[in-house]
This record gives C-alpha cells, sequence and structure tokens, in this order.
C-alpha cells in the first residue's frame, strides 16, 4: 500500500493540525468513546478560537466542523487521527 507523510516546513505559514494517536490494546476504554472525544475536541477548539480571536471573524463567519479535516488512519492496533483546521479566510499561522 501507498503511505503518506506530513511535511510542514520551518518557517512557512500553515494550518492548525492535530496528530492524535493511541495503541488500541493499551486504551480500550478511549476506543469506545473515540467519536465523542474527537467531537468534543472539536467543539472545545471552535469555542476558544472564537474567544481568543474573536476580532478576526466577521459577524457571519463562524468555526464549526465543517472546517476540520478529519483524516483516519487508524488499523487494528493503533489509533491514528490526522485534523486539519481550516479557518475563516485561509488564515494561516506564521509563526510555527
Amino acid at each position: 500500500g501507498r503511505h503518506y507523510y506530513e511535511l510542514i516546513r520551518e518557517n512557512t505559514p500553515c494550518r492548525l493540525y492535530f496528530d492524535l494517536e493511541f495503541s488500541i490494546e493499551s486504551n480500550q476504554d478511549a476506543l469506545s468513546v473515540s467519536e465523542q472525544l474527537m467531537t468534543e475536541l472539536i467543539e472545545e477548539v471552535c469555542c476558544e478560537f472564537h474567544a481568543t480571536f474573536k476580532g478576526l471573524f466577521g459577524p457571519h463567519e463562524v468555526l464549526d466542523r465543517r472546517n476540520f479535516v478529519d483524516l483516519d488512519s487508524s488499523t487494528s492496533t493503533k489509533f491514528s487521527r490526522h485534523i486539519i483546521v481550516h479557518l475563516p479566510k485561509n488564515m494561516l499561522f506564521f509563526n510555527t
């Protein structure tokens, strides 16, 4: 099979990115609620962005689930999700 890897270059603007992983064997309880935990993570990120960067968003610009790309690379032994956040106005982080 093919393998793809993330490349985040130094001093290059980038999107907010989460790389979430855990061993399924060691975390059976977390696996059973993983979708709930993913939803809670996305909701918390949205709340924090609105609280922290409220001056950057227009009145009709919201950060919600539609702004999150959720790539699932899980296997039978490892939970692996890669979350990429697309901010309104295509905002990027410049000091990475």
